[in-house]
């Protein structure tokens, strides 16, 4: 083996003892077999590492392992002066931990935010959620609670406003939020103004879309339809034979 003065009985012992074994119970048999020259658990494992041995222990248990203490009780596999000296530091029944908080208790996260504990065991609510819900009812489904002066922990109700999360992100995206609460009002009406404009550019889009894909086809652009197709006054008119409705077919 490594350095230590092995006989061939004893390096064939080993080797032999190594598969299925833990470092530990490898120890325990070596030592019990060669008393003479004992061997600590380190002297195993560094002497298995250096062979290039393997115990073929993986560290995890199999499935459908069993655990010995399954279907007992503490008291049914540990000693009863064991027992004794574990009850003292053992919880008791309704005895809380002492990080423990009560409702109504405040604190603050990372982000500066204020929060409330409203419900055991440890349930907490951001506090301007809490005091704009408390006053008005619970927040709507894709909403948001923000500060109107941008001041975290100026948590009052007049300083509180309802947006959307569509004018949440204009707000952010144009930078309209401000320390002046006057101001950040001011901004949520130019992110409305924003996002009307947005959609009737989109809806103004969608259609100038749907125009060039009948036209193309030839169908009238109110109904789908095909229409019959009538010479006036030099220049092609289309006419929906359902709808009557007219569009150039050039423009």
């Amino acid at each position: 083996m490594n350095r230590r003065k092995y006989t061939a009985e004893q390096v064939e012992y080993f080797n032999m003892i190594v598969p299925g074994n833990s470092h530990a119970k490898i120890a325990e048999m070596f030592n019990e077999r060669f008393p003479d020259i004992p061997m600590t658990v380190a002297q195993v494992k560094s002497t298995i590492s250096n062979r290039g041995l393997r115990t073929g222990r993986s560290g995890y248990y199999k499935k459908g392992h069993e655990p010995f203490n399954k279907g007992k009780r503490m008291r049914d596999y540990v000693s009863v002066d064991a027992m004794s000296r574990m009850e003292k530091t053992m919880f008791k029944p309704g005895c809380p931990p002492v990080n423990h908080r009560q409702i109504g208790s405040v604190r603050i996260n990372s982000e500066g935010y204020e929060y409330i504990k409203v419900a055991e065991p440890n349930v907490w609510i951001a506090s301007h959620w809490f005091i704009w819900e408390r006053a008005n009812g619970p927040v709507p489904k894709n909403h948001v609670v923000v500060f109107a002066d941008g001041d975290k922990q100026n948590i009052t109700l007049d300083n509180l406003i309802l947006v959307s999360r569509a004018q949440h992100a204009v707000m952010c995206r144009m930078g309209l939020y401000s320390s002046s609460a006057d101001l950040t009002r001011s901004g949520l009406a130019l992110a409305d103004l924003t996002i009307a404009v947005s959609a009737k550019q989109g809806a103004y889009a969608s259609q100038k879309e749907r125009y060039a894909r009948l036209k193309a086809a030839g169908m009238c652009v109110s109904c789908g339809q095909r229409p019959s197709v009538i010479k006036t006054n030099g220049k092609h008119a289309i006419y929906c034979e359902t709808c009557r409705v007219r569009y150039k077919k050039d423009a």
